[in-house]
This record gives structure tokens, sequence and C-alpha cells, in this order.
């Protein structure tokens, strides 16, 4: 876990920034394969802040010039404390799939990163530019490479059959927080690799610079 006071900014649903909060922000990730939607949480005074702002569903985006930007969705539980502090927990941009379902007896085959796209744009062509109003499919970001698998989908849950796609195929996904005109979004990535390969080795008992 990472603790860090930075720019931290709430946004509305639909991407529109609403206010800047002076907060502590601790926020988690794992070294996995699989996106398990990590998350986070802030600690504010309430006197400071509204249930409006907070309200579940808001989005917070941590904009930091040493890391890359982080960005979560307001979540259950929301604290209201008896000292005049509101704990407010999150989760990663990623859970907004988790919130969507495949839709019938979609059949697909293909690389990992085309089954992908294919479930994303499937929510959108199902229920409109709504269903997924802050979600940037650009082709750019996903590859089409690796072993092709056939999926049968019947009204899943559309994060965990993303993850255990990913993870069939040994392949990465993300998303990545961006602002578009200021207005919040999310920019989908499939890719081989995430992250980059150093040469380095940690080595037990030598200095510090040995290590990637």
């Amino acid at each position: 876990m990472l603790r860090m006071s930075e720019r931290t900014i709430v946004y509305n649903r639909k991407g529109v920034p609403l206010a800047e909060l002076s907060v502590q922000m601790v926020r988690g990730w794992k070294l996995e394969r699989t996106n398990s939607a990590e998350g986070g949480a802030f600690e504010i005074d309430a006197s400071a802040t509204t249930k409006e702002l907070l309200d579940y569903g808001n989005f917070v985006a941590v904009w930091s010039d040493d890391l890359p930007a982080w960005a979560g969705v307001i979540v259950p539980p929301r604290i209201w404390s008896v000292d005049g502090r509101t704990m407010v927990s999150l989760k990663s941009c990623e859970h907004l799939l988790s919130f969507r379902v495949t839709g019938t007896n979609d059949e697909i085959e293909g690389t990992g990163g085309r089954i992908f796209a294919y479930l994303l744009n499937a929510i959108v062509s199902r229920r409109g530019g709504e269903s997924l109003p802050l979600v940037v499919l650009d082709e750019t970001k996903i590859v089409h490479v690796g072993r092709e698998v056939g999926k049968i989908y019947h009204r899943e849950n559309v994060f965990n059959a993303v993850n255990a796609l990913a993870d069939e195929v040994n392949q990465f996904w993300w998303f990545t927080p961006e602002l578009q005109s200021n207005r919040l979004q999310f920019v989908a990535n499939w890719q081989a690799r995430r992250g980059r390969k150093w040469d380095n080795r940690l080595v037990e008992g030598s200095e510090g610079s040995n290590f990637a």
C-alpha cells in the first residue's frame, strides 16, 4: 500500500469534475496477471464535503507527477463517524465492468484482445453509449497476439469474464484514466505484457543498485 498526498479530484458519473479534495489517499495494487480491481480509501473532515459529493458511483482520481494516474469508483461502505470524520471506500476503475453482464449465449472465437474488445463493444451495442459512458476503446491499445480460444458467455459478470480470459491466455488488461476536455475517461488496454522488463537482478547482500 502507498500513502500519498497529491491532487485528488471527485468526478460525477459522466466524468465532470465536481471538487478537489485535500486528503491523504491510500491506494493499493497487486503484482498479478489478472486484474483484481484493487481499491483504495481516504478519510476526510465531514464539514469539508457533502453526501452528494461522495455519492456512490462518483469517481475519485489521483493525479501525480511521479506515479501513473489512479482512479476509482466510490462504493460501500462509506462511514460517517461520530467524531466528524468520513471514511470513503473505493474500487479501481476496472470495477466498472463488475456492474455489467454479457449477453445471452454470446459465442466468439479469437485472440484474447479480440474477445476483450468484443465484450466491451457488446455492452455498448446492447444498451447504447450510456452503458459504458466513460470507457474508450482505442484499437491501438489492444494487441491481437497469442493463441486463439473459443468462448461462450451467458449472462456472466463481465469483470469476472475478462479476468478469466486474461488468465487463460496469459495476458493483461487494465483501464488508464485520462482527461478529455477536462472530463474523466478510461482508456481500455489489453497487452501481452504490462510494465517494463529490466535486465537487473536482485542480489542478496549487495548494494541497492542491483534491483529492478
